[in-house]
């Protein structure tokens, strides 16, 4: 991600005591072959964080989010303590490297996007686009905020919230009904999908130069489409579906063409790309649709995935999936409870 210079420097001080303070746990499981990230060849080290909960986002910082018994809450690498965020029927959804953190919280009898800044254990209402629900989906580094609420005629619109005016803005629709964003970088591009006039969903890209949603198609013999996530770099990954047997198929859309494709290597049974950083490493997970799933890694320099390694009883396990990536190439998801996959040199 882009960020201040300040920043990289915390980030590179915090990532190396990080990993310090996560140690191999005995029988930690380990890819027998490698990923490249960048020009570096790393292993993947699968850590059960040790808890159970819902997660979903990571920083480059190590800070963990999500939901645990109602409650939005925080858990630090470093620290590897957890910090109740407080809030009624509260849910983390995003974090950024300064620690802001956004999702969804109970204000009176409603549920309205969150934000939490820094240290703070107190929700802030980020309002909704004139109806009742709204939830928050991500925060880029300068505390924008993207997700979805009800407009006031009870429709569900992608909105953008300015932490600036601290508005909310409605970023509409591709001519149909309904839109939803799910991710945001640092130059304001937001995705995630709508319905177009034939009422079919499709992956968009929202560009705060023109202000407008663009459709990014569906791979060829597929009808809908979902963006996941954003790097810098504007490249978007996702998924489709298939007509006829309705298959999931991960895809990368590259800005420099304005092409969507399918990640060479990937699976075409049943796979979803669930997030990408500033390597262009990929990651999500693909299934056998006989409840069997693999999470992985996908590298740009080799142009194929890695199976990440998984710790569970079962060969494959039905819960487990990699939900997102850091900067510093960490993994957080699921192997029948929260863990990270962190990568160490080759041979080392």
């Amino acid at each position: 991600m882009t960020r201040p210079t300040a920043l990289k420097a915390a980030v590179g001080a915090t990532a190396a005591l990080a990993l310090a303070m996560i140690p191999h746990a005995a029988g930690a499981a380990t890819a027998d072959n490698t990923v490249q990230a960048g020009l570096t060849s790393v292993r993947y080290v699968e850590h059960p964080l040790g808890f159970d909960a819902h997660v979903t986002d990571l920083s480059d910082l190590g800070l963990v989010v999500g939901e645990r018994d109602g409650h939005a809450f925080s858990w630090s690498a470093r620290t590897k303590l957890m910090t109740d965020l407080g809030g009624a029927r509260s849910v983390a959804n995003g974090v950024n490297d300064l620690g802001q953190i956004v999702g969804s919280s109970g204000f009176g009898l409603v549920s309205h996007a969150a934000l939490w800044n820094r240290g703070s254990q107190q929700p802030i209402d980020l309002g909704t686009l004139g109806g009742n629900y709204s939830t928050a989906w991500a925060i880029n580094n300068f505390g924008v905020v993207v997700g979805d609420s009800d407009t006031a005629d009870g429709i569900s619109h992608a909105f953008r919230w300015d932490p600036r005016s601290r508005r909310m803005s409605d970023l509409g629709t591709l001519g149909g009904d309904f839109s939803s964003a799910s991710a945001i970088n640092d130059l304001g591009q937001i995705v995630g999908w709508a319905r177009t006039s034939q009422f079919l969903g499709h992956a968009f890209r929202w560009d705060p130069w023109s202000r407008r949603m663009h459709d990014l198609g569906v791979l060829p013999n597929s009808v809908v489409s979902f963006a996941t996530g954003i790097n810098n770099r504007g490249e978007v990954v996702g998924y489709t579906n298939n007509v006829g047997d309705f298959t999931d198929r991960t895809f990368r859309w590259d800005p420099r063409t304005a092409r969507m494709s399918s990640l060479p290597g990937v699976p075409d049974v049943y796979s979803h790309a669930t997030g990408i950083n500033e390597l262009g490493q990929v990651v999500g997970y693909w299934d056998d649709q006989l409840g069997r799933a693999t999470p992985f890694v996908w590298s740009p320099v080799r142009r194929s995935p890695v199976a990440l390694p998984l710790q569970a009883a079962e060969p494959y396990s039905t819960y487990s999936t990699a939900l997102t990536i850091n900067n510093l190439s960490w993994v957080l998801g699921l192997d029948g409870q929260p863990v990270l996959w962190i990568p160490t040199r080759a041979g080392g």
